[in-house]
């Protein structure tokens, strides 16, 4: 394959990766806050 090819969706898988990294932060910060680690959120 070639590179060039795949790099919108490498653009957007990556973009997409941070967008969960970024949730999971906030999960984080806010069972640190809060202490709700058993809630689901």
């Amino acid at each position: 394959m070639i590179r060039s090819q795949l790099s919108p969706f490498w653009l957007l898988n990556m973009s997409f990766i941070d967008y969960l990294d970024r949730i999971e932060d906030h999960r984080k910060d806010i069972n640190k806050e809060y202490n709700l680690d058993d809630m689901i959120f």
